[in-house]
């Protein structure tokens, strides 16, 4: 049966370097700078949240003090459904990441994180490390809508922090003619 309780993790965030079937993004270190940006804004708070705060080089002892340290993957139920993509994913791969580590899935409207699970044999048989996301409001948003939007030169001012977009702009990422499409950054 699966389990809809969030984990009690202290989250790192580790962004891939290669964007996988995703059309628009760029590679590598723009990912990562983005990734920074959005952890800085976090980290800096101050206020009172109901999120755990991410580990950084500020807040080292967060995962450390945990009572049971986890690492797991955080993705969309859309990725989660790229695991059944042939010659996408190595299942060596697959298997390492929901064996060793497990994974959250927030789910993603239009997708089926369970049949997800039920319908690939090595989710199946580590669906005990596999925690599904619920949220009582349906979230539409996600990178591709974001990346979507800033495509279509749509405003992503509250979807994203504002050093985020400040870089996005800066290096032309997420347009029409980026020019990060024919080099590998």
């Amino acid at each position: 049966e699966l389990k809809a309780s969030p984990p009690r993790t202290a989250q790192i965030s580790a962004p891939e370097g290669r964007p996988g079937p995703r059309q628009g993004s760029p590679r590598g270190p723009h990912r990562t700078f983005q990734s920074l940006y959005s952890l800085q804004v976090r980290c800096d708070s101050t206020g009172k949240g109901y999120s755990l705060q991410p580990l950084s080089p500020f807040n080292h002892g967060t995962l450390l003090n945990a009572s049971v340290p986890e690492l797991k993957l955080l993705c969309g139920a859309d990725v989660l459904k790229t695991f059944q993509t042939p010659n996408l994913w190595k299942d060596a791969h697959i298997q390492e990441i929901v064996e060793k580590f497990g994974l959250v899935c927030v789910g993603r409207a239009g997708h089926d994180a369970e049949r997800y699970i039920l319908g690939l044999p090595i989710l199946q048989k580590y669906q005990h490390n596999i925690h599904l996301a619920r949220e009582p409001v349906q979230n539409e948003i996600s990178a591709t809508y974001i990346r979507r939007a800033l495509s279509q030169g749509q405003s992503v001012k509250y979807l994203l922090p504002d050093a985020v977009i400040a870089y996005i702009k800066d290096h032309n990422l997420y347009t029409k003619d980026s020019s990060w499409k024919d080099n590998n950054t």
